[in-house]
């Protein structure tokens, strides 16, 4: 038997996606939103954003160099190196639409400390087998959770609170991820 497997989501539990598309919104509509204002998966629609406007920052979000300036989260970083010691880490993470993302994440990933090999760009994450999935999106970890039932954790967010029947799988911050997958591995 290999090592356990880790599947990790990426926007929404290693990096910021969500903080930079708020300060293009803001940028463009001369608001003041903050991350935690995004209270449902769909930002746009979250924060009440017009179709046209919405379209101005998704064309900014495709655009060459956005996903590669995304910002990791604190504690990301020490993080995953703790998970990379417990069990092999893959970052699993739904494509873009653009030309350029899938480059630029790439790349991202590899700076940040992961293997090209390791990576897999998918929608489809409840189709990928592991021991345990960290994700922020409510739907994927339920979808996940029906054939891998130890494993499946929610990365808390403030678009996802109001998923209270995953209560018992959410984690909050970096060392909980941690501890919970240690714990999660301790029975396997």
């Amino acid at each position: 038997m290999g090592r356990p497997v880790i599947l990790l989501d990426i926007d929404g539990v290693v990096c910021d996606f969500v903080g930079p598309v708020v300060g293009l919104i803001n940028s463009r509509l001369a608001t003041n939103y903050k991350p935690s204002d995004v209270t449902d998966w769909d930002i746009m629609g979250s924060l009440g954003v017009g179709k046209i406007d919405a379209g101005v920052v998704y064309s900014r979000i495709k655009s060459e160099g956005f996903c590669a300036g995304l910002p990791a989260y604190p504690g990301a970083k020490d993080g995953v190196a703790a998970l990379m010691e417990m069990a092999e880490v893959h970052p699993c993470t739904s494509p873009f639409a653009s030309k350029y993302w899938l480059a630029e994440r790439e790349q991202w990933l590899v700076n940040f400390g992961f293997s090209r090999k390791a990576v897999t760009f998918t929608h489809a994450k409840h189709l990928m087998r592991g021991d345990i999935l960290v994700d922020d999106k409510a739907e994927t970890i339920s979808r996940w959770g029906l054939t891998n039932p130890t494993g499946a954790l929610l990365y808390n967010q403030p678009w996802n609170n109001s998923r209270v029947d995953l209560n018992s799988s959410r984690v909050r911050g970096w060392p909980a991820v941690v501890a919970r997958c240690a714990r999660l591995l301790e029975r396997a």
